[in-house]
């Protein structure tokens, strides 16, 4: 039948096989290994002629089948063509998952690769930050945040101000996420006051004693 045709194509019967065995109408049947068996009980649940005998177990296929029986050569390729049809969109559709997934993949590991990032500079400006000692000048400042990697000023403001924050400090997170910033203005102790995220204190190198004396 329409049914039975389609299944075996399904199955991975090729199209020109399956339409072979259209002209050898049997009861049973072996291809690539598997026997198909047509006639026992409940198959054919295709066939429109069976409905009552179906009932509620009754299988239209999704498709017009040529004969009521569903049983002579013209059905039999409709299914043939029906499942090669179908597998094909099967296919497309796998195919399509896939690259969804794949793409999804990308998306996740990117994201996971840039918060590992993120996580690995916060964690080095820390470190800095606390082997570091407090940069003085907007001059310090600047050398120490260039060294860093971190963008000089931004947003819309100069990279030295009368700001609110003292001394030197940049943003890790946020509209300012990477921008160093010196406030002026501030007496040491300001200047070496913490501050609360996303703002993060810039600490400059601690001196050796030549450089200590040089700078003295």
């Amino acid at each position: 039948s329409c049914l039975q045709a389609c299944t075996m194509v399904k199955g991975g019967v090729t199209i020109d096989r399956c339409n072979a065995e259209c002209a050898n109408p049997t009861c049973e049947r072996t291809v690539n290994g598997i026997t198909y068996r047509h006639c026992a009980y409940p198959g054919c649940g295709d066939v429109p002629a069976h409905k009552d005998s179906f009932g509620d177990k009754f299988q239209p296929a999704p498709y017009e089948c040529a004969a009521r029986w569903g049983t002579d050569d013209d059905s039999c390729k409709k299914g043939c063509k029906n499942g090669a049809r179908d597998y094909a969109e099967w296919k497309q559709f796998m195919k399509e998952l896939e690259e969804r997934e794949a793409e999804k993949k990308a998306a996740e590991e990117k994201a996971a690769a840039e918060a590992k990032a993120k996580a690995e500079a916060k964690a080095k400006a820390k470190a800095e930050a606390e082997a570091g000692v407090t940069c003085d000048s907007k001059e310090s400042c600047q050398d120490a945040a260039e060294a860093a990697g971190f963008q000089i000023g931004g947003g819309g403001y100069d990279f030295a101000g009368d700001w609110h924050t003292k001394g030197c400090y940049m943003y890790n997170s946020g509209k300012y996420e990477g921008m160093a910033f010196f406030g002026t203005g501030g007496d040491t102790e300001a200047m070496s006051e913490s501050v609360d995220e996303p703002k993060v204190r810039v600490m400059c190198p601690t001196l050796t004693e030549a450089e200590a004396k040089a700078k003295a």
